[in-house]
């Protein structure tokens, strides 16, 4: 299976974002590749095969394929798309608050991190024509920043580029369909654990704002997220405190309490088993 490599797609390696427009897409063997891909598919129809699963697609079309996911497309008719290639998190794709938009978690965050072939294919999304229209005048903004090359390039891209995901986030949220609610109530949770990591959350407000019972929660998060509630919750605080660590001089312990730790040994304890270092150590690399 051919595997395509960063070094081959972008310009730069440092700034992994890249527009490939395929009007119309040739036949090309399955594959895997170590960025991700935002697909809108502009015209004609086909089958999308992803793992050992297969899905119609057609002209409107708009999903995201994770790296290292295996798939191809099948059975072309007239098929055409652009594909937008990034890595999330080389350009801080979740900072500021658009981890508050529960689409936007459940478009990228859990199409990018869901477990099975079936469940990835479950949450496209359709555009309108007036939609994609739209759509396409973003990305074209992303490709000419990306051609031409201007000062400052890099941040317009990015920004143009932004700004299309909250554009396709907020949609997302008007995407009828079973799988595509069930994922918007655990997009609102992960809304609420970015909006609200620094106090005590308890199980039963996060069921209470998924409208699902404790149960039914541990039981979805688990299968789009991959770990429980309470592993992910902590994982988010100590994400946030690293960034604090990095960016201010406050000491370690001001840092624990307000990213919602209790006791500042504890914090240290899990900040080294994810981060591999302790925080004074893991700021003295950032510093040195």
């Amino acid at each position: 299976m051919k595997i395509l490599t960063n070094r081959s797609y972008f310009r730069d390696e440092d700034f992994p974002l890249a527009v490939n427009i395929r009007d119309p897409q040739p036949e090309f063997p399955r594959h895997s590749h170590q960025f991700h891909e935002l697909v809108f598919i502009t015209r004609g129809s086909g089958t999308h095969q992803v793992g050992d699963s297969s899905s119609p697609i057609r002209a409107g079309d708009v999903f995201v394929i994770p790296d290292s996911q295996e798939h191809e497309y099948v059975n072309r008719n007239d098929l055409a798309l652009i594909n937008i290639l990034f890595d999330p998190y080389s350009l801080g794709l979740s900072a500021g608050d658009i981890g508050k938009i529960p689409g936007f978690h459940a478009m990228f965050n859990l199409e990018i991190g869901r477990s099975s072939d079936k469940a990835r294919l479950a949450g496209h999304q359709h555009l309108l024509p007036h939609q994609m229209e739209k759509a396409k005048r973003m990305i074209q903004q992303i490709a000419d920043e990306l051609t031409a090359k201007p000062v400052g390039f890099q941040r317009m891209a990015v920004a143009y580029f932004t700004q299309l995901v909250i554009f396709l986030s907020r949609r997302y949220e008007e995407t009828p369909g079973k799988s595509s609610e069930e994922l918007l109530r655990i997009g609102r949770v992960l809304a609420y654990i970015e909006q609200n990591y620094y106090k005590k959350i308890t199980l039963a407000e996060l069921a209470g704002t998924g409208h699902m019972s404790e149960r039914n929660l541990r039981r979805v998060f688990l299968a789009t997220i991959g770990i429980p509630p309470s592993q992910y919750i902590l994982q988010i605080r100590i994400a946030h405190a690293a960034s604090l660590i990095e960016s201010t001089a406050q000491s370690i312990t001001e840092i624990a309490f307000s990213c919602g730790f209790e006791d500042s040994n504890y914090f240290s304890r899990q900040f080294r088993v994810m981060m591999n270092q302790s925080p004074r150590a893991y700021r003295s690399h950032q510093i040195g």
